[in-house]
């Protein structure tokens, strides 16, 4: 159930977009998918970089996924229970 939470928690942080643009004026410090507004052009899209950036970004948390698929459904269906 611990892994679970940890799942949800690592996606929230990872999936983390608006805050750190805000917050943050140094590229530099820039979380990876605040990142991907670098791949737009001012009057043109690639949206082959940007999907491919995105699917990138996307593959850590599907592992992590993948990983602890067990527990995340096992803390999923005990959500509830007496």
């Amino acid at each position: 159930m611990l892994s679970a939470l940890g799942i949800f928690t690592f996606m929230n942080a990872w999936n983390n977009y608006l805050w750190p643009l805000i917050i943050l004026n140094d590229e530099s410090k820039m979380t990876v998918p605040l990142a991907l507004v670098y791949f737009n052009g001012t009057h043109m899209v690639n949206y082959n970089v940007v999907m491919s950036a995105a699917v990138l970004i996307t593959l850590p948390v599907i592992v992590v996924f993948l990983i602890f698929q067990k527990q995340f459904i096992k803390g999923l269906t005990m959500t509830g229970m007496k």
